[in-house]
């Protein structure tokens, strides 16, 4: 299996951000530092440390759903010493991480997981998987703004298109909008509303794939269900033979 593989599915981070801790050099393999992400290793016969402390398979994942407040880090080390997420699972025996992220002045649905696998698929614009957002605008959002975000805007080289964009409200002061987008590069939605003159006020992530934010309270988080993880995983189509393909791909 490869490294950033193996330390995604052991929970230490998403496949992305174990890349980085790679390259950090934070990472050991039988007491050598491992500085490429694709080395193969042996996921039951090396060890296999991050910052000197062993990683390993979990005996059994685990998926939360998370209302995340303004004002928290998606991030489970912050050298600022700023509050994250983490903070409000203290107390949490395993090892998880964020499926994707929201920054640090949105808030809403948050998943975190030590499922690399799902991760992953969950996290790739290949699988197609939605995110709606619901945002606040400081500049009233009018039918030629609003047309101009539909049919794609340049970011940063990019010309990038919301699934689907719509005017929720509109007073004096701005505009409550409905975004959904499929892919999530960083800063996307705000870079995508500034880009047609709408800047941000406020991001609050409302749905991803088939799990909604509901009720759950601001600040809080829950165990997502059986047949919430199986509808996650059915988006996806990650079934016992996916899973398999992916743990012997080196």
């Amino acid at each position: 299996m490869r490294l950033d593989k193996f330390l995604a599915n052991a929970g230490v981070a998403s496949r992305r951000a174990a890349k980085a801790i790679i390259h950090d050099g934070r990472v050991t393999v039988n007491g050598d530092i491992a500085d490429e992400p694709g080395i193969a290793v042996n996921e039951h016969g090396d060890d296999i440390r991050v910052d000197d402390e062993p990683a390993a398979l979990p005996d059994a994942y685990r998926y939360v759903v998370m209302n995340k407040p303004r004002g928290y880090l998606c991030t489970a080390h912050d050298p600022g010493g700023r509050k994250t997420v983490f903070d409000l699972l203290e107390g949490s025996p395993e090892r998880l991480f964020t499926v994707g992220r929201l920054d640090r002045d949105a808030d809403g649905l948050l998943l975190l997981t030590n499922d690399g696998a799902l991760a992953h698929r969950l996290t790739h614009p290949t699988y197609g998987v939605q995110k709606i957002y619901i945002v606040g605008t400081r500049e009233r959002a009018t039918e030629r703004k609003i047309g101009l975000l539909r049919a794609g805007v340049e970011v940063e080289g990019r010309h990038v298109t919301p699934d689907a964009a719509d005017i929720l409200a509109t007073d004096r002061d701005g505009s409550r909008l409905r975004i959904v987008i499929h892919d999530g590069r960083k800063h996307q939605v705000k870079l995508m509303c500034l880009a047609a003159g709408l800047p941000v006020s406020r991001l609050q992530r409302v749905r991803y794939g088939p799990l909604e934010l509901s009720d759950l309270p601001r600040g809080q988080h829950r165990d997502l269900l059986d047949d919430e993880v199986r509808a996650l995983e059915d988006a996806v189509g990650l079934d016992a033979d996916a899973r398999a393909s992916v743990g012997e791909s080196a």
